[in-house]
């Protein structure tokens, strides 16, 4: 079975890399302590962050959906 989460202070390009192994346009973030839902993340928020000037460096949690 795929991983379809990753911790939200996992790298953009950690998260890249993750979907592109489980072959979906999106994952779950978690906080990594309590495995607690933090929000989701799907490759269209990746565009628009990189698009704004945000590097592969920078964490998922910056541009995770929340709500």
């Amino acid at each position: 079975m795929m991983n379809y989460t990753i911790d939200r202070n996992a790298t953009i390009l950690d998260a890249l890399n993750r979907m592109d192994k489980n072959h979906q346009g999106f994952l779950i973030v978690v906080e990594s302590q309590d495995n607690f839902l933090y929000g989701t993340l799907t490759d269209g928020d990746i565009r628009r962050a990189l698009i704004s000037g945000k590097g592969l460096e920078e964490t998922v949690d910056s541009i995770c959906n929340v709500n």
